[in-house]
């Protein structure tokens, strides 16, 4: 999918507004929780910049040559910079090889620009590398880092970018959107994903739903004794770490809540109500509460060069009954 979704008008006007007024900074920090179409918003504002001819909603027209080579990937002064693998980060050599890019004069004669998507994902040697281009910025040149979580990012790229900030719809505009892409129990996904639209399409129609489900068992099974937390951290860290741990920290958030106020309709994962308040029975909630201290410090470390099985075999441990006999 691509271009823009419903929710994103509001903010594009503004941005689009600023663009064709040129007063556009340099470097945006482009924000938001996951699943509400960043990606998506940045490559809109990429093929706009570049575009010689925008429409009257100030995108790209998709007719001039400028947009012919952006939607064939081949536009000389645009560069994108992810992982080159999944799971891993992003080095030093790609933001060195970005900088070397950026500070050449653009070759279509208009903006060169680069989108830095997850931008934690960069390592230490990288953002440092990143700096001088945000510190003495080249002419006409448009750096749009994306993130789930902005926070992680060092205090010193926060500081040289502007902030954009993209906010989940209303629900009844993304229930809308979702019934109109064929999702068979729209509100149900969108509750699962804390109002994350295209989180919700891809639990609807991807394997995200079967995931899910696997780490639940894992977890009840770990949480019964059954399991081994080293074996399971393999086994998380194989399905993808970042969506592991999201899962895991709304199983947390429900249980406080069954813990705090009974058997509560308010849940992230209201088909997983009964087993989740099972697990919660048998603790107290100051220790949930210890648990998710220790869960939100992984999600801030972990788009930053740790050992992800150790740092998930800590976080799994604590749940055995038995914790002292799965130590090393």
């Amino acid at each position: 999918m691509t271009g823009l979704l419903p929710w994103h008008q509001a903010l594009w006007r503004h941005t689009a507004a600023r663009l064709q007024a040129g007063r556009m900074p340099h470097a945006l920090l482009l924000g938001g929780p996951r699943g509400i179409g960043k990606h998506r918003f940045a490559e809109h504002l990429a093929r706009a910049a570049l575009c010689e001819a925008p429409d009257a909603q100030g995108g790209g027209c998709g007719q001039c040559r400028q947009c012919h080579l952006t939607l064939a990937g081949t536009h000389p002064d645009w560069r994108r910079v992810s992982p080159e693998e999944e799971g891993k980060d992003i080095l030093v050599d790609q933001i060195r090889e970005l900088t070397q890019h950026l500070g050449l004069k653009a070759q279509m004669g208009g903006y060169k620009v680069a989108v830095i998507e997850p931008a934690g994902k960069m390592n230490m040697n990288a953002a440092n590398c990143l700096l001088k281009s945000l510190e003495e910025p080249p002419a006409a040149t448009l750096l749009v880092l994306v993130s789930a979580r902005p926070a992680s990012l060092p205090a010193t790229i926060r500081s040289r970018c502007q902030k954009l900030l993209l906010g989940p719809p209303p629900r009844e505009q993304a229930l809308a959107w979702l019934n109109e892409q064929g999702v068979e129990d729209p509100a149900l996904a969108l509750t699962v994903t804390q109002g994350a639209p295209l989180a919700a399409l891809a639990l609807a129609q991807g394997d995200e739903a079967a995931r899910r489900e696997a780490l639940l068992g894992d977890f009840t099974a770990l949480a019964e004794g059954r399991s081994d937390p080293v074996q399971i951290a393999a086994k998380w860290l194989k399905l993808n770490i970042n969506s592991s741990l999201y899962w895991m920290y709304t199983w947390l958030i429900d249980m406080i809540r069954i813990k705090a106020v009974g058997n509560t309709s308010v849940c992230i994962n209201p088909d997983y109500r009964g087993q989740l308040a099972k697990i919660a029975e048998k603790m107290e909630i100051t220790s949930l509460f210890h648990r998710l201290d220790q869960l939100q410090g992984a999600l801030r470390r972990v788009d930053r060069p740790v050992n992800k099985q150790l740092l998930l075999e800590d976080l799994l441990l604590p749940w055995t009954p038995n914790p002292a006999r799965h130590r090393g």
